[in-house]
């Protein structure tokens, strides 16, 4: 009797020690599982973290980087660049001793700019000048045009010295009979060869035709004369063998006509219109 309840008694006793190993081993392989799938969630974390990073990277920062071409929000359907120049700028400073201290004080620096603006001369609309005058800007086609036609009338070349140059437009001379142009242009040259001051002159260049070198000399008067005065301007009409005239620079083909007056003295070169765009000259 003794035997069999101490028998059942170190059974019970190992199932008990067993049912604790197993609820240990048991524990033990839960916490396991338990860090392990922890650490499973932290690797599909980080996965999920690289996986956005590039996911990221590959979507395009609209309207920053470069499409090569291809359309992008935001990106501009043109560019505007404007550039501003400053004046020049000067600054000066003002250095004052005080007396018996030997302490200096500086006054602040004052900004100075200095603009300088060029106006060429030009003349106001006025009777005999009916469109005003204008003084064609050095460079331009309508500054060059006219010392051209000078060069190809009178057959020289070299670089002319402008001392004066006006450009105008009116109607043509009432005498004309089949005027081209329902406004012609003119310039009054006054200029002189550089590297040749004694040729020098002043002189009417009018285009009554369009087309390239349509311009031509229409009179020239010496060049220590002054305005719109008959005898002063000479026009050259017919042909016959080239001459030279006093007063006058080169030489000059046909007859010796007054422009003002004109030939015949009713033919004015001038339309009254246009007869006082010289006044000054």
């Amino acid at each position: 009797m003794t035997d069999d309840l101490e028998a059942r008694l170190r059974s019970a006793m190992h199932s008990e020690a067993a049912a604790t190993r197993h609820d240990a081993d048991s524990l033990t392989t839960i916490r396991s599982r338990v860090r392990a799938g922890r650490r499973r969630r932290h690797q599909l974390a980080l996965l999920g973290v690289v996986v956005l990073v590039v996911a990221l990277g590959a979507v395009p920062r609209l309207g920053r980087d470069d499409d090569q071409g291809v359309r992008t929000k935001g990106q501009p359907n043109s560019v505007t660049t404007t550039t501003t120049e400053a004046p020049t700028t000067t600054t000066s400073t003002t250095t004052t001793t005080i007396a018996g201290t030997g302490a200096t004080t500086a006054s602040p620096a004052t900004p100075t700019s200095t603009e300088t603006t060029t106006t060429l001369p030009f003349g106001d609309v006025a009777p005999g000048c009916i469109n005003g005058w204008v003084t064609p800007e050095p460079g331009t086609d309508r500054r060059i045009e006219p010392l051209d036609a000078i060069r190809r009338g009178m057959g020289i070349t070299g670089k002319f010295k402008v001392v004066e140059m006006r450009y105008f437009w009116g109607p043509e001379v009432p005498w004309m009979e089949s005027p081209s142009l329902p406004t012609i242009e003119w310039w009054y040259v006054k200029a002189q060869l550089a590297d040749d001051p004694t040729f020098q002159a002043r002189w009417l260049v009018v285009r009554r035709a369009p087309g390239v070198d349509a311009e031509v000399i229409a009179a020239v008067a010496p060049f220590d004369t002054t305005g719109y005065r008959s005898p002063d301007w000479r026009d050259f009409i017919g042909d016959g063998e080239p001459h030279t005239v006093e007063g006058l620079p080169g030489k000059w083909v046909g007859s010796d006509v007054d422009f003002v007056k004109g030939e015949d003295d009713d033919k004015p070169g001038l339309p009254d219109e246009n007869a006082h765009c010289l006044d000054g000259t």
